[in-house]
């Protein structure tokens, strides 16, 4: 009986999620020519990992990604699901640079100051659907960019969980110097207070000139994420090896 109950235990433990948020958002590119591009994209955010699963309509579930810090530093992995592949890549730091350069053009990197900072992000009484909310439009001084804000608890902490992760982690990995990390950290401070006071962005609009980029949030719930999602899909091949496989074939045939 007692060996019953403890193998009991450990499934369960097994089993066992990891506590946080699954955010479900659509991306539209609309290109100048009239063609029009659609990806829907599922996002797994956690304190110490972040997944993401990306599918084309008509085509089903196509890539996905997998962010991960632990003790002894970072990983991240990019995986095909057609091929049933992975490949170990470097971190994105490219993404953390993207992030904080939509900060600086939402007016959040100003010397610190949270009252002037935050006077950028203006409501203009307008309201628009996206997901399940009504949201409200916010301009920023990049006057490309609109944001539409809704005060959804889930979302707001999904939305800074995901943005502090990326902090984590290029904190991690030692490849930006104290100056920038702290202006990073400034700009996150006042993103946070803007999230606070404002809301989370459930959809944002980019004009680009050539093309109309249309993100929006279309479900966010907060739970337990099965362990597995952090993990590289059973069955599936490194393709750095396969590639290294093939090099050595064509080497020697």
């Amino acid at each position: 009986m007692l060996y019953i109950v403890f193998l009991l235990l450990i499934l369960a433990v097994s089993t066992y999620g990891v506590e946080g948020y699954i955010v479900d958002r659509v991306v539209e590119i609309r290109y100048a020519d009239g063609k029009r591009e659609v990806r829907k994209i599922r996002e797994f955010v956690s304190p110490e990992a972040v997944a993401g699963e990306e599918e084309i309509p008509g085509k089903g579930k196509v890539r996905g990604y997998i962010l991960l810090i632990d003790e002894k530093g970072r990983k991240a992995y990019s995986v095909d699901h057609k091929k049933k592949q992975y490949l170990d890549f470097p971190f994105p730091e490219g993404k953390f640079s993207r992030m904080a350069e939509g900060l600086l053009h939402g007016g959040f990197i100003n010397h610190g100051d949270l009252k002037c900072a935050l006077s950028n992000y203006r409501l203009t009484g307008r309201e628009e659907k996206a997901g399940s909310w009504e949201a409200k439009e916010a301009t920023l001084p990049d006057d490309r960019i609109r944001v539409f804000l809704v005060k959804d608890e889930d979302l707001q902490k999904a939305t800074l969980m995901y943005l502090e992760f990326h902090l984590k982690a290029v904190k991690k990995g030692g490849l930006w110097d104290a100056e920038t990390i702290a202006l990073c950290e400034r700009a996150f401070q006042t993103f946070r207070e803007a999230v606070r006071e404002f809301g989370a962005p459930a959809r944002i609009v980019r004009d680009l000139g050539d093309r109309l980029i249309i993100e929006r949030v279309e479900k966010v719930e907060r739970g337990d994420i099965p362990e597995s999602t952090f993990r590289l899909p059973e069955g599936y091949r490194d393709a750095g090896l396969l590639f290294l496989e093939k090099a050595i074939e064509e080497e020697f045939r």
